[in-house]
């Protein structure tokens, strides 16, 4: 089983011609790729209630704290 790495996603606001703006968790792939790219298993983790923490905490082999 691969190990699964959590990569901490950002928050931004995406606003189009088309659409109503609305908010959006993102990551530069760049991260997810090297975790792929090594044997891993990338989890994009969004900004959470502080009290989701261990929840995820509890499903991660490794975390990169992108940004």
């Amino acid at each position: 089983m691969r190990p699964v790495i959590g990569i901490c996603c950002s928050s931004q606001l995406l606003k189009n011609d088309q659409y109503d703006p609305f908010p959006i968790n993102y990551s530069p792939r760049g991260f997810s790729q090297a975790v792929q790219l090594a044997g891993g298993l990338p989890l994009l983790i969004p900004i959470s209630p502080e009290q989701d923490a261990a929840d995820y905490i509890h499903l991660l082999d490794g975390l990169i704290l992108a940004g």
